[in-house]
């Protein structure tokens, strides 16, 4: 699967949103992402937040996936998720940074990496340790994140 890659600074929120479609199986290109970017509550600074965004994640993917919303989701939850061939759109701490949306979608056989897509600025599909994934969720920085877990109808 060709998954897009964040081209700006700000648009972490509408480019996990197209990815995921692509990760649904839909036709979709990056021009979707510049209709997205008109969505209420995006801000060309800031990005747009989690409020804003779960109503585009459930309209984008309506009757394709099931949604389900966590706020502070556990490692063991996406793991055992992703085995089952899902896929979690993470809103994380982008190392050092500020606030970042990503979609994980396969971990290893061992559990000791993940792939994740638009993990940062610029790279489109990137391989995590399990350590790293840590960090972003949370365990061990004070950072809240949130996740929203997709599975294919």
């Amino acid at each position: 699967m060709r998954y897009c890659r964040q081209r700006d600074g700000y648009s972490c929120g509408p480019v996990v949103v197209l990815n995921s479609m692509k990760w649904a199986g839909m036709q979709v290109s990056y021009d979707r992402v510049k209709s997205m970017k008109r969505t209420r509550g995006f801000n060309p600074i800031k990005g747009i937040g989690p409020g804003y965004l779960d109503p585009l994640i459930r309209s984008s993917l309506k009757g394709k996936c099931l949604v389900k919303y966590r706020v502070n989701p556990r490692l063991i939850d996406i793991k055992r998720h992703l085995q089952k061939n899902g896929a979690v759109i993470l809103l994380h701490e982008e190392i050092g940074k500020n606030a970042h949306y990503s979609l994980l979608v396969d971990v290893s056989s061992t559990g000791k990496s993940y792939t994740i897509v638009n993990f940062y600025h610029g790279a489109a599909v990137t391989q995590i340790r399990k350590h790293t994934l840590m960090i972003c969720l949370g365990h061990i920085t004070t950072w809240h994140p949130r996740a929203w877990f997709l599975r294919k109808l």
